[in-house]
């Protein structure tokens, strides 16, 4: 019908002001094609929203441990069953089967892990996190932890390009991500070589 309804999902161990919180712009969230849900990451907490049973749950209160206040973004990993999350320095992991919250420390990739909004893809070839911030290509080796810098970087002159949120993305088709870098400039493809 091409309309838009509000689904009114039944909540679950919300706060009065969640999940909006003190920054509403600060939210990382991304599908799982496993457990067919959404996962959500605000200021106040991690959350699961269940479509077919519409139901908007919180796995887990992050504004007790100290928040996270910066412009995210996240993707859920399907095969390790996580959610990480990166900007202004972190990279949070969230447990998708079991909730849990922790803050992993990265080698490599401090331009990417210190953007605000990186563009972030699971990537199936590798098994890993692939993410672009307006210059390098960056690959997150889940094992590891280690950022690896691939490809020729590339560096929009877009004014809008400093926040990619979730306008880098993986094509499986192609075995390429392709990032629109803002309103001003072409889209552009990254062809994958892990």
């Amino acid at each position: 019908t091409r309309s838009w309804r509000n689904m009114n999902p039944t909540r679950t161990n919300f706060g009065e002001d969640e999940p909006h919180g003190v920054f509403a712009f600060s939210y990382a969230s991304d599908y799982d094609p496993v457990s067919r849900k959404v996962y959500l990451e605000s200021t106040m907490g991690f959350y699961e929203y269940d479509y077919d049973a519409n139901t908007w749950t919180k796995l887990v209160d992050i504004y007790s441990l100290g928040g996270t206040w910066s412009e995210r973004t996240g993707v859920v990993v399907p095969t390790r069953r996580i959610f990480v999350s990166v900007a202004d320095g972190r990279v949070a992991v969230y447990g998708l089967d079991a909730p849990s919250y922790e803050l992993w420390t990265t080698t490599g990739g401090a331009a990417l892990v210190g953007a605000l909004a990186p563009g972030l893809a699971y990537d199936p070839t590798t098994d890993g996190v692939v993410g672009w911030a307006n210059g390098s290509v960056y690959r997150l080796d889940l094992d590891t932890r280690a950022w690896t810098a691939v490809g020729t970087p590339f560096t929009s002159q877009d004014p809008y390009a400093d926040k990619i949120y979730g306008r880098w993305a993986y094509l499986p088709a192609e075995d390429a991500f392709l990032v629109v870098p803002g309103v001003e400039e072409d889209a552009r493809v990254f062809k994958n070589s892990p």
